[in-house]
């Protein structure tokens, strides 16, 4: 009776939601009047075979719906050369919008925060009509590096963090 609850808020989160439960005032003294509980808003999906394929190599590309895998990497960073990655990143949008691979999910592989390139790759993804439906961060430094390629995807280049709203 005392752990009786009256008030959900919902705090949203790039990869989960935060839900606060307000608890009833009756409970005695020492005890937290709030708790905490963290719910994925993603369903677990097994990815037995991932393919990773240069995004600038769209040979490479056409072959990925005759290869059965559950998952098809568009690598923009290791697998592409530095004067290449605009073409890469332009590669991707049209195969995204485009090119049907199948039952396999899309996932676009962005270079790395560190190297200075990972805030375009988001800003020419942003621009596609159709978005992949996972995105890989590699070769994470600081756990900086995460929101700030959350705030770019979610609001925009030129984004200021800002502490999550109840809804």
């Amino acid at each position: 009776a005392s752990s009786l609850l009256y008030r959900r808020v919902f705090f949203k989160e790039p990869n989960f939601n935060f839900i606060l439960y307000r608890l009833s005032s009756s409970l005695p003294a020492g005890v937290p009047k709030l708790t905490y509980r963290f719910a994925s808003s993603h369903k677990y999906i097994p990815r037995r075979a991932v393919l990773y394929v240069p995004a600038d190599d769209e040979k490479k590309i056409q072959k990925i719906p005759s290869l059965n895998v559950d998952c098809a990497v568009l690598d923009c960073e290791d697998g592409v050369a530095l004067n290449r990655k605009r073409e890469a990143r332009l590669t991707v949008v049209k195969t995204l919008e485009e090119f049907d691979i199948g039952h396999a999910e899309k996932c676009v592989r962005i270079n790395s925060v560190s190297s200075g390139l990972a805030e375009e790759d988001l800003e020419v993804l942003l621009q596609s009509k159709t978005l992949p439906s996972s995105l890989m961060l590699p070769k994470v430094e600081h756990v900086e590096e995460r929101p700030m390629c959350c705030n770019i995807w979610f609001c925009g280049r030129g984004c200021v963090p800002r502490a999550p709203a109840a809804l």
